[in-house]
């Protein structure tokens, strides 16, 4: 299932109004890792069933047979470019955890039965396992905007429970409708929703894709390329729009081990006298 998209932007500015449509939805922490799915015989995959994961067999047994289950797959210690690894099967195994989070074979159930049959078969599973891989990502329902907003900065900054040993996983929300069912494909924003937190810097146009089609653009002495967010007039004639020499502003996740902005979106045009970064 692809989600569909709040911007953190719209939300912050009018919480009451864009979020009122979500009470008593469920949301979970937004584990910045691989989806993947577990086809419950043998094969754990991505998201789009193009890659199989060389998982090794000991980590394999443990989850559960005959169920399908999709979930994020994350690497202790670990950026989300880590798990990359584990398409290897010499890949760090030992320190590999799969959070489940819905069950996608199961048609004939609403996502609030889905949940807790899924947190009763995790908690089945590892039982007795003491190297269980297999974790179930909590949901909890939205009471209120305000309430909303405090979990969401603790899961995006990482606070509480949501520190894991040590490291730092959550990079937003995941919102369901607990009477939806499993849609395969694109859900609409009324049945599964992501809000991710961003954040903003501005960087330099030093040039151009070979297609035109992105900017090369540099930040405190990285280069990397800018593709998302222009309008189709833009996106028409770059070097019109972008001269190299300008300033753009652009939206980020994260940073990368690299120094590189984590997909980075274009927001707009910045003037040199309204630079707050280094580029």
């Amino acid at each position: 299932m692809h989600y569909a998209e709040l911007r953190i932007r719209e939300v912050l500015a009018a919480p009451d109004s864009v979020l009122a449509q979500y009470k008593g939805f469920y949301y979970s922490e937004k584990l910045d890792g691989w989806h993947a799915v577990w086809d419950g015989d043998g094969r754990l995959y991505t998201k789009s069933g193009k890659k199989t994961f060389k998982a090794p067999r000991w980590f394999l047994d443990l989850l559960p047979k005959g169920v399908a289950v999709s979930g994020e797959l994350v690497v202790r210690r670990a950026q989300a470019t880590d798990v990359a690894s584990l398409l290897r099967s010499d890949g760090p195994w030992d320190k590999a955890r799969f959070y489940a989070f819905d069950l996608p074979a199961d048609r004939t159930r609403a996502f609030d039965a889905r949940t807790r049959r899924l947190k009763a078969l995790v908690a089945a599973q590892c039982r007795g396992a003491p190297k269980c891989p297999l974790r179930y990502v909590e949901q909890k329902k939205v009471s209120s905007p305000a309430a909303f907003l405090d979990e969401f900065g603790a899961i995006t900054e990482c606070k509480g429970q949501y520190k894991r040993d040590g490291s730092c996983y959550g990079e937003g929300v995941v919102l369901t409708d607990p009477q939806s069912m499993y849609v395969p494909g694109r859900a609409t924003k009324h049945v599964r929703v992501k809000l991710k937190r961003r954040e903003d810097d501005e960087a330099k146009v030093i040039g151009y894709s070979t297609a035109r089609r992105s900017l090369t653009v540099k930040f405190a002495g990285k280069q990397f390329q800018l593709g998302i967010g222009f309008t189709n007039e833009q996106r028409a004639d770059l070097p019109r729009h972008f001269p190299v020499g300008s300033l753009v502003k652009f939206s980020f996740r994260a940073l990368g081990k690299n120094g590189v902005h984590k997909e980075a979106r274009f927001v707009g045009v910045r003037h040199r006298a309204d630079v707050t970064t280094p580029t």
